[in-house]
């Protein structure tokens, strides 16, 4: 049997409806359908052998289909997506135990319309068995296209763009979402996650920030191909009987799906990959456990808020752990894993656990301990060289014979002490502003590289702040207006209190933003000493939120807490897994809100906290108690015991009021010794009261960030005597200090 074409326009039609496909607009366009619709007889272009062997395999309980596209015949050219695809690769194998003859990758020309759905039928759907557990990734361009309903109007839908999905005369040779729907649909399993990199709405322009966006920039009418709709005809024709009639969505499948709207792909030093991919895969490389998506979605809010105004979402975000990751090869995490074996005492790294911005500034010298087969470190490695995300190391300690394989996790974290701030140009400026923005930016001791986007990593964005309206598909040109200079966030997020006047000029502009530079550079090193994940210092912060009528908030123990936790972080490789909440991130606080911080030390010896927060207004402020003397340290928490901050007194409200809307972050980090040359800068500084009650504005950032560097740096090296240190570096030993961060938006 087959459908006639209005009766599966109508089917289609329907399914678009419920599936979330967003119907941006409707017109006349004359459908590129001319015949009624069958499944073609042609036989499919031959695989290549290597895949053609992997889908011979049989038996298998975990199966992948990876999906990464650089080059596009007639659209620029993608520099993330075969890393993208490499970078889950090897997650899935090493960390998730899944068989490499399991894994199929289809990159680049391997990866056209026919070959994807091809492959996701014979290695996927045929071979999945109930309770497999199946993975589907696909980095490359998404785009929008047009498809002919029932009432004889067109919709807008979204589509991936396979290697050969560029249109041609009004037509492209595109996959269907709601194709992708029916796909999954027709799994054994329910076992099943489908990560799509990539972004379907335009906003006409190639770069978002200084990060490439992922959106098709071509802006022309299309409509999906014939042999396109002929396949999703078929796999609405095969559907078993039971859901013949069933309404498909994303929501509805017992899948998760994780996305990101308007995504773009990230530089960093010898690699560039999306922002999406990057983020998950680290956290899924160095989370110690098998994790929830609602945690999943809170890392990944965490770490990409503060940069992009896009936000990731998983479907559904439940306490449900990600369906690959509840049967993990080890229980442990790790940066990465030894990829081959020079010789005896020489070994090549994969540091795929590693953030792209800690990657970008990791200094030589920088050790990983090697894990036996029970988790338990057997040598200490150093590396000795690195590129892209590979790195050369020697043996330093141990007589284990090193193993292909074999997990390895941070132990010393090297950091040149010249760091400066790396600044992209934008493309927009014209050439003598950025002549001009260079000679002046390369005259600040801050800054340490000036380079236009795309062609070096950077930490933030020197643009000309616009206005407008974001362009979709149905347009054909940015109505966009520059309205002064400024300094962005690399995924396009303007920083305050840097924007200028629409007549100002740059070098004017820029010697009025300098002070700021300062702040961001520390903001740069506050970041680079987050090590949640690889901390070997058990601890864990906890905030939350206070009703009004409730008493001054007193210590408290894991697990006493239920509905008012915003967030929780802890050192997961030493941490009490006994109490992980159920929701651990709150993405909007309404303002007003009061909040208090539990810093918990499970030890037995103390610790010591700096509290830091960024505000909305991009001011730098720090938690002072009532007294700050140095014969009594700052911030110490007793062993085994909590510290509630606000410390509770008689005339102090209860926890710190939430006074201005927008992005809050702030920082804590706690160490085994006091913060004694960081409290010193700040008894030297005329503190003022800052904009939440006991938080104080820090009026030189760079200056107490370079103090609290060295307390950092001191405690290291007498934690250990580390030989042959290189004195430009700072030794950051991860079992002396943990660093978390904390992001909401007070709304």
């Amino acid at each position: 049997m087959r459908l006639d074409r209005r009766t599966f326009l109508q089917q289609l039609s329907s399914l678009l409806a419920v599936a979330g496909g967003s119907t941006i607009a409707s017109g006349t366009a004359q459908s590129v359908i001319a015949s009624p619709l069958v499944r073609t007889t042609s036989s499919p272009k031959p695989l290549p052998q290597s895949i053609r062997q992997t889908l011979s395999s049989e038996g298998q309980r975990k199966l992948a289909l990876l999906v990464g596209i650089n080059h596009y015949p007639h659209q620029p050219k993608l520099a993330g997506c075969t890393t993208d695809v490499q970078l889950q690769a090897d997650l899935l194998i090493h960390r998730f135990g899944f068989d490499p003859s399991d894994v199929v990758m289809l990159t680049d020309q391997q990866a056209s319309r026919e070959a994807i759905e091809t492959t996701f039928t014979e290695h996927l759907i045929q071979q999945a068995q109930p309770d497999d557990q199946v993975v589907f990734h696909f980095s490359g361009y998404g785009t929008q296209v047009h498809v002919p309903n029932h009432r004889g109007e067109d919709d807008w839908v979204n589509a991936l763009l396979p290697q050969d999905g560029d249109s041609v005369e009004g037509v492209s040779n595109c996959v269907l979402e709601q194709t992708l729907l029916l796909l999954v649909r027709s799994l054994a399993t329910t076992q099943c996650t489908v990560i799509l990199d990539t972004a379907y709405s335009s906003i006409g322009e190639a770069w978002q920030g200084a990060w490439r966006s992922r959106s098709n920039p071509d802006l022309s009418v299309v409509q999906p191909s014939q042999a396109e709709l002929a396949f999703a005809q078929q796999l609405l024709l095969n559907r078993p009987r039971k859901i013949l009639n069933e309404q498909l969505s994303w929501s509805a499948l017992p899948t998760c799906l994780i996305t990101m709207p308007g995504a773009v792909e990230g530089q960093w030093q010898g690699f560039s990959a999306g922002l999406l991919t990057s983020a998950l895969v680290q956290w899924l490389w160095a989370s110690s456990e098998p994790t929830t998506t609602n945690l999943t979605l809170a890392h990944l809010h965490d770490r990409l808020t503060p940069i992009t105004h896009h936000t990731p979402q998983i479907e559904p975000a439940t306490a449900t752990p990600l369906s690959y990751t509840q049967t993990p090869a080890t229980v442990w995490g790790g940066e990465g894993y030894i990829q081959s074996r020079i010789d005896a005492q020489t070994v090549n790294l994969k540091l795929t656990g590693l953030t792209g911005e800690v990657w970008s500034n990791y200094g030589l010298r920088s050790q990983f301990q090697v894990l036996d087969a029970q988790g338990q470190p057997e040598a200490v490695i150093e590396l000795r060289n690195k590129t892209k995300l590979q790195g050369k190391a020697v043996l330093i300690s141990g007589t284990s014979r090193l193993a292909i394989g074999q997990l390895i996790q941070e132990r010393v974290r090297c950091l040149p002490r010249n760091l400066g701030l790396a600044i992209a140009l934008d493309r927009n400026l014209q050439r003598i502003e950025r002549v001009d923005a260079t000679s002046v930016l390369a005259s600040i001791p801050a800054v340490s590289n000036v380079a236009l986007t795309g062609e070096q990593p950077a930490d933030y964005l020197f643009a000309k702040r616009t206005v407008g309206t974001p362009v979709t598909v149905a347009t054909t040109q940015a109505f966009n207006t520059p309205i002064g200079y400024g300094f962005f966030s690399v995924g396009g997020l303007a920083i305050p209190k840097t924007s200028g006047t629409v007549d100002e000029a740059v070098i004017v502009a820029i010697n009025r933003i300098v002070p700021t530079l300062d702040t961001l550079l520390a903001i740069k090193w506050w970041r680079l000493l987050l090590n949640e994940m690889s901390s070997q210092l058990p601890t864990t912060v906890m905030v939350e939120s206070l009703a009004q009528d409730e008493p001054n908030p007193v210590a408290v123990a894991p697990g006493s807490l239920d509905n008012d936790i915003i967030a929780y972080h802890y050192s997961h490789r030493c941490a009490d897994l006994s109490f992980i909440p159920q929701a651990s991130s709150a993405q909007s606080i309404p303002l007003g809100t009061r909040v208090c911080y539990h810093l918990i030390n499970p030890n037995d010896f103390p610790l010591y906290a700096l509290v830091l927060t960024i505000d909305s207004q991009g001011m730098t402020s720090v938690f002072v108690a009532q007294d700050l003397h140095l014969s009594q340290p700052h911030l110490q928490i007793m062993p085994n015991s909590t510290l509630t901050l606000p410390m509770s007194t008689a005339d102090l409200s209860p926890g710190m009021m939430l006074r201005s809307p927008g992005l809050e972050q702030t920082f804590v980090f706690l160490c085994r010794q006091p913060w004694q040359q960081a409290t010193q800068i700040l008894e030297q500084e005329p503190l003022t009261e800052g904009v939440r009650n006991k938080m104080v504005e820090i009026k030189s950032p760079w200056r107490f960030t370079q103090a609290m560097l060295e307390d950092l740096h001191r405690t290291s090296l007498t934690w250990e005597k580390l030989l042959n240190i290189p004195t430009e570096h700072y030794v950051l030993h991860n079992h002396v200090w943990a660093g978390f961060r904390v992001v909401y938006t007070v709304v």
